[in-house]
């Protein structure tokens, strides 16, 4: 049934976006995997994960993404993301770390995004 299929949509315009894909890629290979342009996005802010008909983004996502992992100690992870107290802290570092994935592409040496640049990154 197509409500049971997970699909992560993620930056791929976003060299960190693109490695932590592939990532849960090999980790999470029930979980269908799309770069924005090919699920009809034209722009995206935060991951998206569409689970059983409902639409998670940013930390909530990775936290139920996490969950979908065949390794155990993942799947815990995510659980604990997903607990309230640290639901809010993940939210905060998902937030730092998606307002600064261009930067952290380019000092990984990845490719950086093709987001607009704003004078902050120059």
């Amino acid at each position: 049934m197509i409500r049971d299929v997970k699909i992560l949509v993620y930056d791929g315009d976003c060299g960190l976006c693109e490695r932590t894909a592939a990532f849960a890629r090999r980790r999470a290979p029930a979980v269908v995997v799309r770069d924005h342009r090919t699920h009809g996005l034209d722009t995206i802010e935060a991951v998206i994960l569409v689970d059983g008909g409902r639409e998670f983004t940013g930390a909530a996502a990775v936290s139920r993404l996490l969950r979908s992992f065949e390794a155990r100690r993942w799947r815990l992870v995510g659980s604990v993301i997903g607990l309230p107290v640290v639901r809010v802290l993940a939210a905060g570092a998902y937030w730092v770390v998606a307002r600064n994935r261009r930067r952290i592409s380019r000092v990984l040496g990845m490719r950086a995004c093709g987001l607009p640049q704003t004078s902050a990154d120059l």
